[in-house]
């Protein structure tokens, strides 16, 4: 049902396999995205 909502709002989605806390098991992974996404919206 989440997923429904991203994609009817038009946002972008991104699954990383990890445990539920992925931030912790795959934080370069997390900060890799998170600075794509920067670059992504930057003007």
């Amino acid at each position: 049902m989440v997923r429904y909502g991203y994609e009817r709002a038009g946002m972008t989605t991104i699954e990383v396999d990890s445990s539920h806390l992925v931030m912790l098991a795959q934080p370069k992974r997390v900060a890799e995205l998170i600075q794509n996404a920067v670059r992504s919206t930057a003007v």
